[in-house]
């Protein structure tokens, strides 16, 4: 029995797409800024160069130790050195101050700072003073200054020129406008800008981290095929350069592309790189988490349960190694789905109370939501595996319990496509526990997400559909334009070389008349009219280089025509487009609202419905009757029979009024209702009759839903019309009894 399997796998494979946030590798060569200001010493001779180097050097691996020699150069003084190079040394040790996070000794050493470098106009180091100020106003979520302090910086590295400077910076306006404003074109627009200034310096690792930053935000807007083409360029440099850390990143990054448009066997491909990079490097946590991708992946394509396992397995010992507890706590759900899929029901509790009780768990309503989840699917399948299971004697209470929890959380974290899959499985289950009327409620909330889903998709299709026309358009277009272009530049090559030949054959010409002038002066009249036959061809060759002159332009003027017809398409496609938009907008906002209208008259007349019914249930002659039977045993001394008389009327309205609201209820209700209106009416009429109300059927009263007081006219009927009439005493009997697969309900009296 499987369950709420295609809900979670969709889940993790999502959440392991985005847990994880690799950042670019730094550069561990010493920085442009320090060589400018210490470019005349020597590291054998100034203390200060030399503990600054050692700094550079340790700044990747031990930050503790970068920081402490740092500080020892910081203890030589400010007048050990020019006084740029004492700011220099300050700033760089803020920075380091800010790398682990120790925003308040960086704020510290930057106020310190701040005075000083009103005795520089430096730019270098007011850029590096203000994209500090930028980190800290950051972790203060000052995004306004944030963001002006990043373009202060910007300004200052555009005066000194420093190209790679201004490429950071790019890089962090462009985290700025993704993280904090959303804004992936503005994102995009500083990436590019970051790229052209680290080729401009032809540093391949910051070319590479901006590759990969700049594909990581195509993938999250949809645009997958030029992400790929950015982690494959990405991945060519990287190997260019022997920067196996970066390969194995890209890898990783692309496989969790390949995930999203559903291209599983390329993302496995892409996983496995990662792996086999990754144990080069011995880098633990891409390890655990291409290890877990590689399960989910597997997961949703039905792979072996053994691999599934196994890939899980590893990654969690990877993450618990790393003391990463995010993933360990995803990790744990995912391999929990996997044993009750492969119905080792035991493993899976075990780890399920490990999860439920983990504080990163409690504290994230998606984990959460999974975790409730699952843990139901499990509750649902396990029998006697799990003796802490199968002792429960209110299981189903307990299912419903964790169900209703993980649909609150779903509907707090609103994702349509995650609460259509819990409803289908929720309906799933409460059939399973036999409550059909849950059942039928969760399939049809179910059916209405997926069509809502459905169509929000074929939309987000015929857009996709109608980019790539347009690109494709525009592509040949532009083909086109540059074919032309290249047989005007053959054209002109041609006529050239024909210009060439003709001057040859002119040049010839006038050789052999001077010879013929020399040898014999007998020949002049011939050579006189060899003169005349060479002063047409040069008349031709003129008109013929004015034709091809004439060709030439008319060429030109048709490439011209040519764009316009082309802008001119572009402007009639858009046009068109807008149209259909508005055509496709207001029909959608006229069928919305005849749907609202057509709504609300359902729902008026569902209402004068219910009042309809509820009056004809509450028989007004009968109330009247009722009330004045009261008021007879009120006046007759006889409280006890007034009060025993009232409650059962007071039941009874009651019951009529719940009966009303409900629609159906089971049999055993309405039966119920029937022995008190027959009670009333025997003790009003003085017990001129009796009655029984028998149940012969096989099958439990409470089991079979009706329509609410579908019986009680029938017997209202034998009452009024049967037994008043008679003089002699009567009978009313209501049996339901089993015929032939059938229920039979028979209404007798002995009345006249």
């Amino acid at each position: 029995m499987t369950k709420f399997i295609t809900y979670y796998t969709t889940f993790f494979c999502l959440f392991f797409i985005f847990s994880i946030s690799i950042s670019a590798q730094e550069r561990e060569d010493t920085p442009a800024s320090f060589a400018l200001f210490f470019k005349n010493e020597k590291a054998d001779t100034h203390l200060r160069l030399y503990y600054l180097q050692l700094s550079f050097k340790n700044k990747q691996s031990d930050i503790a130790l970068a920081a402490r020699y740092a500080d020892s150069a910081l203890a030589l003084g400010k007048n050990y050195g020019t006084r740029d190079q004492w700011i220099y040394t300050n700033l760089y040790r803020a920075e380091l101050q800010e790398i682990p996070g120790d925003t308040l000794q960086t704020g510290l050493m930057l106020k310190k700072v701040a005075p000083l470098l009103k005795e520089t106009k430096n730019s270098l180091l007011h850029g590096m003073y203000y994209s500090l100020m930028a980190g800290l106003e950051a972790d203060k979520h000052n995004l306004q200054g944030q963001l002006n302090y990043l373009k202060n910086a910007l300004t200052h590295y555009e005066n000194a020129n420093d190209l790679m400077a201004q490429g950071n910076i790019s890089m962090k306006l462009a985290g700025y406008y993704l993280h904090n404003l959303g804004n992936s074109d503005n994102a995009i627009t500083e990436y590019k800008k970051a790229l052209a200034h680290f080729e401009a310096v032809n540093d391949k690792t910051a070319i590479n981290n901006c590759l990969r930053e700049m594909a990581v935000t195509y993938n999250t807007i949809g645009n997958h095929k030029e992400a790929i083409t950015l982690f494959h360029k990405a991945i060519r440099n990287s190997e260019s350069i022997g920067d196996t850390k970066s390969i194995a990143r890209a890898y990783f990054d692309m496989g969790n592309t390949y995930v999203n448009i559903r291209e599983f066997k390329m993302a496995l491909d892409c996983y496995e790189k990662t792996i086999s990079y990754a144990e080069m490097i011995k880098n633990t946590t891409l390890l655990a988490y291409s290890y877990s991708m590689m399960g989910s992946v597997l997961f949703t394509e039905g792979g072996s349960i053994a691999d599934i396992i196994d890939y899980q397995e590893k990654a969690l010992a990877l993450f618990k190694e790393a003391k990463i507890e995010r993933g360990i706590a995803g990790t744990s759900l995912s391999l929990a789905q996997s044993y009750t899929r492969q119905k080792d029901y035991p493993k899976a509790y075990g780890l399920m109370q490990q999860v439920l009780t983990s504080p990163v768990t409690r504290e994230t309503p998606s984990y959460l939501s999974v975790a409730y989840g699952i843990y139901a699917d499990l509750l649902l399948q396990v029998s006697d595996e799990v003796p802490d299971i199968s002792h429960l004697s209110n299981k189903d209470s307990v299912i419903n319990l964790y169900l209703d929890s993980c649909r609150i959380l779903e509907e707090r974290i609103d994702n349509p496509g995650s609460t259509m899959r819990f409803w289908g499985k929720y309906a799933e289950a409460q059939e399973k526990m036999n409550d059909y009327q849950k059942a039928y409620n969760g399939y049809k909330k179910y059916i209405q997400l997926k069509d809502s889903l459905e169509n929000i998709e074929k939309k987000t299709e015929i857009i996709r559909l109608e980019t790539d026309f347009k690109y494709a358009k525009q592509q040949d277009s532009l083909k086109y334009i540059n074919q032309l272009a290249h047989q005007q530049i053959e054209n002109q090559r041609l006529l050239t070389l024909q210009q060439q030949h003709k001057l040859q054959l002119i040049h010839s010409e006038s050789e052999l008349r001077r010879l013929n002038l020399l040898h014999a002066e007998s020949d002049l009249s011939l050579q006189k009219e060899k003169g005349d036959n060479l002063q047409k061809m040069l008349t031709i060759s003129r008109q013929e280089q004015q034709l091809k002159q004439a060709s030439l332009e008319e060429a030109t003027k048709e490439n011209e025509l040519q764009k316009l017809r082309i802008r001119q398409q572009w402007i009639v496609g858009l046009s068109l487009l807008l149209g259909l938009v508005a055509a496709s907008a207001f029909l959608l906002y006229r069928n919305k609202n005849k749907q609202n209208q057509v709504k609300l008259e359902l729902e008026r007349q569902v209402s004068d419905a219910m009042l309809k019914s509820l009056h004809a249930q509450m028989n007004p002659h009968f109330i009247f009757n009722s009330l004045a039977s009261v008021k007879s045993y009120i006046s007759g001394n006889d409280p006890k029979k007034a009060t025993n008389y009232l409650n059962n009327f007071a039941a009874l309205i009651r019951r009529i009024l719940h009966s009303s609201q409900e629609g159906n209820i089971t049999f055993e209700e309405e039966l119920e209702t029937i022995r008190i209106y027959l009670s009333l009416e025997q003790e009003r009429f003085m017990d001129k009759f009796s009655y029984r109300v028998l149940w012969h059927s096989k099958i439990s009263p409470d089991r079979i839903m009706v329509p609410a007081l579908f019986l009680q006219p029938y017997v209202e009927n034998a009452v009024w019309h049967g037994i008043m009439p008679l003089k002699a005493d009567g009978n009313i009997d209501v049996e339901v009894y089993d015929e032939d697969g059938n229920l039979m309900i028979r209404v007798r009296d002995n009345g006249v």
